[in-house]
């Protein structure tokens, strides 16, 4: 059977000491450490200064790691993972892949008590060609109930809301 090598980004990147959104990212010091949040000015709510900044991992800290796990070949670099997998089709690989993929980001869950995912980047072959994939999507669809009526009787009108405007201020 051919040889396939699904690719995938583990997410959030900030554990594998790297650029994390909006998060300071700093390396764990088992003495403790103090990190300052940003500074927010009272009246606006705005971000007026940057705090702690992060402190991303040097390029040879880098976790890398080559490992099997059963029929699976398993290449991880930083937060990039190889899954490597002999089956018929690309199709098949990347359903294996994935399962894979999914165990293995869960595991890092459970073992850091953060939610960690996995997406899927691409499929190619063992020569390093992309495979297209059937993929399915899935479409956000939420609904919200409603009673009108519940809702108006539910509002806390009257003196409860009184009591709670400063001294100063009025309702409207």
């Amino acid at each position: 059977m051919p040889l396939f090598i699904a690719r995938y980004r583990l997410y959030p990147p900030g554990p594998f000491g790297l650029p994390d959104g909006e998060r300071i990212v700093v390396p764990s010091d088992p003495a403790g450490r103090s990190v300052t949040a940003a500074t927010i000015h009272a009246g606006t709510g705005l971000r007026v200064g940057h705090g702690s900044l992060s402190e991303y991992r040097k390029s040879e800290e880098a976790i890398r790691a080559d490992f099997s796990d059963g029929g699976v070949r398993i290449s991880f670099e930083d937060n990039f993972l190889a899954v490597g997998v002999e089956a018929s089709d690309a199709k098949a690989a990347y359903d294996a892949a994935r399962a894979f993929a999914e165990l293995f980001a869960q595991a890092l869950s459970v073992q850091f008590g953060m939610r960690f995912g996995a997406e899927f980047l691409f499929v190619e072959d063992h020569e390093g060609l992309p495979q297209r994939v059937p993929k399915s999507y899935q479409v956000p669809f939420g609904a919200t109930w409603y009673n009108l009526a519940v809702t108006r009787d539910s509002v806390p009108l009257g003196d409860c809301c009184r009591r709670s405007v400063p001294k100063g201020y009025a309702l409207l």
